[in-house]
């Protein structure tokens, strides 16, 4: 009986597809995020700001998701949770920072194509994630600042 209809009154169809598309994407189009604290500060690299930089921080308790950034050209920092979602989740935090350099050497590898040098700018002991730089956050709101330097005492 409704499929007769349905053939008769396309329109009646397509209107009832549309219909069941939208309330089965419906609630699938909520993003259920967590509390979050604002996370700002500065990275410098051997008292200068260090841009270009990510810097990403991972939770200590493998618990939610990381949160990262990339640093401005003052080495300042906001860090994102997802798009359009600023920050982290209150807690502990293992940060790496990294930040790679890629430029062209003025040869050609055998196949044509231009050879790079691709050097890492950051220190790999910051890179590593394996606790060295680590960080709380909390509702304080205050900036997380990273001295970082090329050679450590």
């Amino acid at each position: 009986m409704f499929s007769e209809f349905f053939r008769k009154v396309p329109v009646a169809n397509a209107i009832l597809g549309f219909a069941f598309v939208g309330v089965a994407l419906g609630g699938c189009s909520g993003t259920n995020v967590p509390k979050l604290s604002a996370v700002r500060g500065k990275v410098t690299l051997d008292s200068e700001p260090l841009a270009g930089a990510t810097i990403t921080f991972a939770r200590q308790d493998g618990g939610g998701r990381s949160a990262s950034a990339v640093t401005t050209e003052s080495g300042e920092y906001r860090l994102q949770y997802l798009p359009g979602y600023s920050g982290a989740m209150p807690g502990e935090y293992d940060v790496t920072i990294r930040k790679t350099v890629v430029t062209e050497t003025g040869k050609k590898d055998r196949m044509g194509f231009p050879e790079q040098d691709i050097r890492e700018v950051v220190p790999g002991f910051y890179t590593s994630g394996d606790g060295r730089l680590t960080a709380s956050v909390s509702e304080s709101n205050e900036p997380i600042n990273f001295e970082l330097v090329s050679k450590p005492d």
